[in-house]
């Protein structure tokens, strides 16, 4: 799930312009191959999510957490995902609504 997460994040600074260098050193030099191949696999499962879910950068964005907030959150069971076909994960709408109420 962490991975998820943090591809997502990737594709989000990718559309904001950054450049994959950047973002390579800002995501602790993971190497611009591997950011590459990141928002590959983040595009990919993009347009996969039903309606009524959100997508792992979806739901860490309507949290109002920071991804490390919320993937604490995930492990710890306090959020559960969705399993979806294809490997596919996701968030309920309301549950993240009531996530953020919370916090």
């Amino acid at each position: 799930m962490a991975r998820l997460i943090r591809d997502s994040a990737i594709v989000d600074a990718h559309r904001a312009g950054l450049s994959s260098r950047e973002i390579s050193a800002l995501v602790g030099d993971i190497g611009q191959a591997n950011v590459v191949r990141a928002r590959r696999r983040a595009a990919a499962g993009a347009g996969a999510v039903p309606e009524g879910l959100l997508s792992p950068s979806e739901a860490l964005r309507l949290s109002g957490m920071t991804p490390k907030d919320f993937i604490n959150v995930v492990r710890s069971g306090q959020l559960h995902p969705v399993e979806l076909p294809g490997g596919v994960r996701a968030f309920r709408a309301e549950e993240i609504e009531q996530l953020r109420a919370s916090a």
